[in-house]
């Protein structure tokens, strides 16, 4: 089930590309949105939790996703706030809903990530909340930066994140060896391969898992994200170097 945000149908081809947008203060922000336009990727993800100027405050981060919009046109946003346990910043549970649903309500972005283990049954409400009053996607996502699960638990937590109404699935971890990589791989492709599957997102973070950022087209993850500058994710690579070997890759799988 392809999900399509503005012009850009995501599961459908070969990877999209994703180029992070960060920054401590508004200036900060819009600048890099400026050169994500430049990069020409598919899409942007604004990594909210790296402001340091109105940090947790819903109207400032309205304001900024406004001026943003002015900039990057039709060029689709995904907003994210990463919390602490999953590699971000420390909020509490019901301020970060607060400001989850009043983006989302806002009508400016495209898609939202929600973690879904970090409050494990009540994501579930936020994004069934999140499609009760706005057409934003969801990105149920689970980021582990200490390891990687077994291929079972890998493909059980894809399931769980499914089973919240995501939209599009994301699983990240650390992988520590490169039987690791192989297990986040292949959680992919079982669950990538059954029956009217949601798109799928997975990384195995830092250099040993660079490989899963740029096999999406043959494992079934439909989006790699890309760096622009400042990289969110150990591993993380420069959009341009993506889109080379992404062009290479396309011409044999």
């Amino acid at each position: 089930m392809d999900v399509t945000v503005r012009n850009l149908t995501i599961g459908e081809g070969k990877p999209k590309i994703c180029v992070i947008v960060m920054g401590r203060s508004k200036a900060e922000v819009l600048e890099a949105a400026k050169k994500a336009v430049e990069s020409k990727a598919d899409l942007i993800e604004w990594r909210a939790d790296s402001l340091t100027e109105g940090e947790f405050d819903e109207d400032f981060h309205n304001d900024i996703l406004t001026e943003m919009r002015e900039i990057i046109g039709e060029m689709p946003i995904i907003y994210t706030f990463r919390t602490l346990l999953e590699g971000g910043k420390e909020i509490e549970n019901e301020k970060y809903k607060d400001l989850i649903l009043s983006v989302a309500n806002a009508g400016i972005i495209d898609l939202i990530d929600v973690e879904v283990f970090s409050f494990k049954l009540k994501a579930r409400d936020i994004i069934d909340e999140i499609h009760s009053f706005t057409n934003v996607k969801v990105i149920g996502s689970y980021h582990d930066y200490e390891g990687t699960p077994d291929t079972a638990e890998l493909v059980y937590r894809l399931s769980v994140i499914d089973n919240c109404n995501a939209d599009i699935l994301k699983i990240a971890t650390m992988p520590h060896k490169k039987k690791d990589v192989m297990r986040i791989m292949t959680a992919t492709i079982l669950t990538y391969t059954r029956p009217n599957p949601k798109p799928i997102i997975s990384i195995a973070m830092g250099n040993m898992g660079r490989v899963t950022r740029l096999l999406g087209g043959f494992t079934g993850s439909s989006i790699t994200f890309a760096s622009i500058g400042r990289s969110s994710a150990p591993g993380q690579m420069d959009i341009e170097e993506v889109r080379e070997i992404l062009t290479k890759l396309d011409e044999v799988l």
